[in-house]
Protein backbone atom coordinates (compact mmCIF):
# COMPACT_ATOMS: atom_id res chain seq x y z
CA UNK A 1 0.00 0.00 0.00
CA UNK A 2 1.16 3.72 -0.97
CA UNK A 3 0.76 6.03 1.46
CA UNK A 4 1.95 9.38 1.94
CA UNK A 5 0.62 12.55 3.83
CA UNK A 6 -0.63 14.89 1.93
CA UNK A 7 0.21 18.41 2.84
CA UNK A 8 0.38 20.34 -0.56
CA UNK A 9 -2.39 19.36 -2.75
CA UNK A 10 -5.05 17.96 -0.81
CA UNK A 11 -8.37 16.22 -1.54
CA UNK A 12 -10.11 17.82 1.11
CA UNK A 13 -10.41 21.20 1.22
CA UNK A 14 -11.11 23.14 4.57
CA UNK A 15 -13.76 25.66 4.48
CA UNK A 16 -14.24 28.71 7.00
CA UNK A 17 -16.72 28.57 9.97
CA UNK A 18 -17.95 30.95 12.06
CA UNK A 19 -18.74 30.87 16.00
CA UNK A 20 -17.45 29.74 18.99
CA UNK A 21 -16.18 26.11 18.14
CA UNK A 22 -12.42 25.30 17.97
CA UNK A 23 -11.32 23.94 14.52
CA UNK A 24 -9.87 20.34 15.77
CA UNK A 25 -6.09 19.26 13.99
CA UNK A 26 -6.53 16.70 11.43
CA UNK A 27 -4.21 15.04 8.66
CA UNK A 28 -5.08 13.79 5.34
CA UNK A 29 -3.18 10.69 3.89
CA UNK A 30 -3.92 9.80 0.36
CA UNK A 31 -3.53 6.35 -0.62
CA UNK A 32 -3.64 3.78 -3.45
CA UNK A 33 -7.64 3.44 -3.44
CA UNK A 34 -8.61 7.04 -1.58
CA UNK A 35 -7.67 9.00 1.34
CA UNK A 36 -7.82 8.19 4.88
CA UNK A 37 -8.59 11.40 7.38
CA UNK A 38 -7.68 11.40 10.98
CA UNK A 39 -9.32 14.01 13.10
CA UNK A 40 -8.40 14.96 16.94
CA UNK A 41 -11.07 15.26 18.81
CA UNK A 42 -9.66 14.97 22.58
CA UNK A 43 -12.58 14.55 24.89
CA UNK A 44 -15.43 13.79 22.28
CA UNK A 45 -17.49 10.78 22.52
CA UNK A 46 -19.66 8.68 20.08
CA UNK A 47 -22.81 10.01 21.66
CA UNK A 48 -21.51 13.67 21.31
CA UNK A 49 -20.17 13.46 18.21
CA UNK A 50 -21.80 14.06 14.29
CA UNK A 51 -20.74 13.59 11.00
CA UNK A 52 -22.55 14.52 8.00
CA UNK A 53 -22.26 15.07 4.17
CA UNK A 54 -23.91 17.25 2.01
CA UNK A 55 -23.49 18.56 -1.50
CA UNK A 56 -19.56 16.99 -0.86
CA UNK A 57 -19.23 18.96 2.21
CA UNK A 58 -18.05 16.77 4.85
CA UNK A 59 -18.31 18.79 8.24
CA UNK A 60 -17.27 17.19 12.16
CA UNK A 61 -18.51 18.59 14.97
CA UNK A 62 -18.38 17.14 18.81
CA UNK A 63 -18.51 18.56 22.27
CA UNK A 64 -16.19 17.85 24.81
CA UNK A 65 -16.97 16.42 28.38
CA UNK A 66 -14.39 16.91 31.03
CA UNK A 67 -16.02 14.94 34.53
CA UNK A 68 -13.56 15.67 37.08
CA UNK A 69 -13.45 12.22 39.60
CA UNK A 70 -15.11 12.31 42.77
CA UNK A 71 -13.92 15.76 45.18
CA UNK A 72 -10.94 16.46 42.41
CA UNK A 73 -11.09 20.19 41.86
CA UNK A 74 -9.18 21.46 38.52
CA UNK A 75 -7.14 24.44 39.52
CA UNK A 76 -5.64 25.09 36.10
CA UNK A 77 -6.31 23.43 32.83
CA UNK A 78 -4.86 24.62 29.24
CA UNK A 79 -8.11 22.78 27.23
CA UNK A 80 -11.43 23.84 28.48
CA UNK A 81 -15.11 21.63 27.25
CA UNK A 82 -16.53 22.90 24.37
CA UNK A 83 -17.36 22.15 20.57
CA UNK A 84 -15.25 21.05 17.73
CA UNK A 85 -16.21 21.97 14.00
CA UNK A 86 -14.33 20.80 11.19
CA UNK A 87 -15.83 21.76 7.60
CA UNK A 88 -13.99 19.92 4.47
CA UNK A 89 -14.84 20.29 0.79
CA UNK A 90 -14.67 16.52 -0.94
CA UNK A 91 -12.86 16.64 -4.50
CA UNK A 92 -14.73 15.16 -7.18
CA UNK A 93 -12.75 12.39 -7.77
CA UNK A 94 -13.67 10.83 -4.20
CA UNK A 95 -17.02 8.58 -3.93
CA UNK A 96 -18.90 9.90 -1.12
CA UNK A 97 -20.94 6.86 -0.82
CA UNK A 98 -17.63 5.55 0.26
CA UNK A 99 -17.54 6.89 3.06
CA UNK A 100 -16.43 5.03 6.81
CA UNK A 101 -15.81 6.88 10.04
CA UNK A 102 -14.29 5.08 13.44
CA UNK A 103 -14.05 6.50 16.74
CA UNK A 104 -11.19 5.47 19.14
CA UNK A 105 -9.26 6.83 21.75
CA UNK A 106 -10.08 10.66 20.67
CA UNK A 107 -9.26 10.12 17.33
CA UNK A 108 -11.72 9.97 14.24
CA UNK A 109 -10.49 8.21 11.25
CA UNK A 110 -12.52 8.40 8.33
CA UNK A 111 -12.05 6.87 5.03
CA UNK A 112 -13.08 7.64 0.98
CA UNK A 113 -12.57 5.65 -1.72
CA UNK A 114 -11.79 7.12 -5.37
CA UNK A 115 -14.75 6.67 -7.55
CA UNK A 116 -13.55 4.29 -10.37
CA UNK A 117 -13.48 6.43 -12.95
CA UNK A 118 -10.85 8.15 -10.89
CA UNK A 119 -8.40 5.35 -9.97
CA UNK A 120 -5.69 4.53 -12.05
CA UNK A 121 -5.94 1.27 -14.66
CA UNK A 122 -3.56 -0.57 -17.06
CA UNK A 123 -5.46 -0.49 -20.54
CA UNK A 124 -4.79 -3.40 -22.98
CA UNK A 125 -3.44 -2.56 -26.37
CA UNK A 126 -4.61 -4.96 -29.43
Amino acid sequence: MNTKSDTNRTQLRETSHHGPQASPSYQVTREDEGVRLHVSLPGVTRNSLSVSLQDNLLVVTGKRHFTPPGDWTCHRSSSQPGDYQLKLRLHPDLDPASIKAELAEGILTLSLSRKESARARQIAVN
